[in-house]
């Protein structure tokens, strides 16, 4: 993993894991009312907040395509 990432993956791993919103074909996506609360209470500066959410939804739409993958 890339130093950059770090806190990313720490973040996805901690708070994010259990905040999938799932449709009928599984997840559509993180509960993002749910990442953005748990990220204020980082109160991080504006900047690293925002990289931050914007690592987490690479991951988001990483992992969105490996599901899409293994259901083939």
């Amino acid at each position: 993993m890339w130093p950059c990432n770090q806190r990313a993956v720490a973040f996805f791993t901690d708070y994010c894991f259990t905040q999938w919103r799932m449709g009928p074909s599984g997840p559509t996506g993180l509960d993002r009312g749910v990442v953005l609360a748990d990220l204020a209470r980082l109160e991080l500066p504006k900047a690293e907040a925002d990289d931050l959410y914007r690592r987490i939804r690479e991951m988001e739409r990483a992992a969105l395509r490996k599901i899409s993958q293994a259901k083939r």
